[in-house]
């Protein structure tokens, strides 16, 4: 006798469980196709229904009532910020027109305050020269006056020695003098003298004294006088007749001394 067939054995046990599993599950839905038209006009009945027994509150139908007014307030606000922008572009415009000027005027006061700063440093210069020439000029005015004096001096030394017993004495007095002459004129100095016989000038003579001659006029020169840049700084000392004394018929030149 042969074997029974294994495949077939384990067929014929699956089969009532294949059929238990089968029977075990539910039964699959259909799916539902697409509404009837009497469905969906039944369906807005029902929607329609519903709406009219909702109760709508005021204040939602409010805005709806007032939108005329909105839109009209809307409009003047509109009109009112335009206004705004309107002035507030016209007052930057003002503003900017200021600046402008202003700066305008900055530049101007620069400019004068930059002028007048050069024409204040020019005659600051200008003073400060006057100044120093000033300053060298009383210098050279002192170092005149004490050199004149000396000059003065040694001229009447030399008018009193003996021409002929003093004579070496009279030739070392006659180097300095020019020495001092010469120093006189390095400070800018001239010399002049006044003319024998000639009308007393008071502007460029000075009197030292009187004597007998015809008035008005030099009988004796006593000094020499000196010029600075053209102008008398010392005037010429002469001798002149005395006011309203005649001369007598004397020569107004007897008994000068000329140095």
């Amino acid at each position: 006798m042969s074997d029974p067939d294994p495949e077939g054995a384990a067929a014929s046990r699956d089969e009532p469980q294949a059929a238990q599993s089968a029977e075990a599950q539910p039964p699959a839905e259909e799916s539902p196709g697409p509404p009837s038209e009497e469905a969906i006009e039944a369906i807005d009945r029902q929607g329609l229904d519903a709406a009219s027994r909702v109760e709508i509150p005021p204040f939602v139908l409010a805005p709806a009532a007032a939108a005329p007014d909105a839109s009209g307030q809307l409009r003047e606000l509109v009109d009112e910020v335009a206004e705004d922008m309107l002035s507030v572009r016209q007052r930057l415009k003002a503003i900017e027109e200021g600046q402008a000027g202003l700066l305008s005027r900055l530049d101007e006061l620069s400019r004068k305050v930059q002028e007048a700063s050069c024409a204040t440093a020019v005659e600051v210069d200008k003073l400060r020269r006057t100044i120093a020439g000033e300053q060298k000029a009383l210098l050279a005015r002192s170092a005149f006056d004490a050199v004149v004096s000396a000059l003065d001096s040694l001229r009447q030394i030399s008018g009193g020695l003996n021409t002929k017993h003093d004579k070496k004495v009279r030739q070392q007095l006659a180097a300095a003098e020019a020495i001092l002459a010469t120093t006189v004129q390095r400070l800018g100095f001239q010399e002049f003298q006044a003319k024998v016989g000639e009308r007393f000038d008071p502007s460029r003579m000075e009197s030292m004294g009187y004597a007998a001659g015809q008035p008005g006029v030099v009988i004796r020169r006593h000094r020499p006088g000196y010029l600075g840049n053209g102008v008398v700084v010392r005037p010429a000392g002469v001798i002149i007749a005395a006011p309203g004394e005649a001369s007598g018929g004397q020569n107004p030149q007897e008994g000068t001394h000329e140095r």
